[in-house]
């Protein structure tokens, strides 16, 4: 900037000369910065406030909206009928019944006259006779029952014969009544009649449903007639060898036909038990 007063130079902004202190003129400011602080001190024009023909293009056309369908109605389908109830359950140990097919209609005799849906036999075919009944089987053959029943008849006979045979004296179980010994002649004669009881029950088929349990019985009265018999056998070998084989005792056949009658009973229950008697 030059000084209108003295000429001189002065640099930098300032309202007196350095010089001679006249006062300066004001300096206008540029164009150039003064349009741009116009522009920014102006508020800003909107799109929509353009004219047509300013110069500047105008805003895109919104998107174009399309009208949707309405979404088609569901399919209706037809439900299929519910499935028929399952057939009632049969009580316990009772067969289901089972259906058949229905019995074709009978054959008409020739002189009969015709009737609708009735069959005549062919020619020459043998007549049609129906089938005799069946009677129902009642548990087969009394076998088991009989054997049984005499094996525990002959345990209870047992018992009035000897254990032990001497010359001058016998020794009978039914003599022997000490209870706290196995080999006791009432013992004998109490499982001889619990075999022989349920043997007679088995024979006369009193009671069909017990069955099994009557064939049981006999078994376990026929097992105690052995174990009477072999107890009492165990003793008579021990008073034997303790008096000596010279002494004239022997073993008595009441042994032997009471063990026959525990096998007879132990053999009749395990057939009662198997269904063969």
């Amino acid at each position: 900037m030059v000084c209108p007063s003295c000429g001189a130079q002065i640099e930098g902004p300032g309202k007196f000369c350095a010089v001679c202190g006249k006062r300066l003129p004001e300096v206008e400011p540029p164009p150039v910065a003064a349009e741009a602080a116009a522009i920014e001190a102006a508020p800003a024009v909107q799109p929509s406030a353009l004219a047509p023909n300013s110069g500047q293009e105008p805003p895109p056309p919104p998107p174009p909206v399309y009208q949707q369908a309405p979404p088609p109605p569901p399919p209706v389908y037809q439900q299929a009928p519910p499935p028929p109830p399952p057939p009632a359950t049969p009580p316990w140990g009772q067969a289901p019944a089972q259906s058949l097919p229905p019995a074709p209609p009978p054959a008409a005799p020739y002189s009969a006259p015709p009737q609708y849906g009735q069959t005549y036999p062919a020619y020459g075919a043998p007549a049609a006779y129906p089938a005799p009944a069946v009677r129902p089987a009642t548990g087969g053959s009394p076998i088991a029952g009989v054997i049984a029943l005499a094996g525990g008849a002959v345990a209870i006979g047992s018992a009035f014969l000897p254990w032990l045979a001497s010359s001058y004296k016998n020794a009978l179980p039914i003599e022997q009544t000490d209870l706290n010994d196995f080999a006791n002649g009432y013992y004998l004669i109490a499982a001889g009649a619990v075999a022989a009881v349920a043997g007679l029950a088995l024979l006369l088929k009193l009671m069909p449903a017990l069955r099994p349990v009557l064939a049981l019985l006999a078994i376990a009265a026929g097992a105690a007639v052995l174990g009477i018999e072999y107890r009492a056998y165990a003793h008579a070998t021990d008073s034997i060898n303790y008096m000596g084989s010279g002494s004239g005792i022997t073993i008595g056949m009441g042994l032997y036909v009471g063990a026959g009658g525990g096998i007879a009973a132990i053999l009749g229950g395990a057939l009662g038990l198997l269904g063969k008697g």
